[in-house]
């Protein structure tokens, strides 16, 4: 199944999600589409928090160079980040 939903707080290790899906179970591995301006990315990662309003994941591995990419000014255009 393929949410889209807005990233609140993004870390090396994991990040904190939007939720709008529902409530999902603690430790369900799950598999992250992450697209920025014209790069996508695939990041396996596992749920470690989830309520009505967000979903805390951690990534299966730690993602620095990921982490350096998205977190890098755009320069004029936009700076959000889609996960799917």
């Amino acid at each position: 199944v393929s949410k889209q939903c807005r990233v609140h707080n993004l870390a090396p290790d994991g990040m904190l999600l939007e939720n709008r899906t529902g409530l999902l179970d603690i430790g369900t591995q799950i598999e992250l589409v992450i697209s920025r301006s014209e790069r996508t990315w695939t990041l396996p990662a596992t749920i470690t928090h989830c309520n009505s309003n967000c979903i805390g994941v951690m990534f299966n591995r730690r993602q620095s160079e990921f982490y350096r990419t998205v977190t890098q000014p755009l320069g004029k255009s936009s700076r959000s980040i889609g996960v799917g």
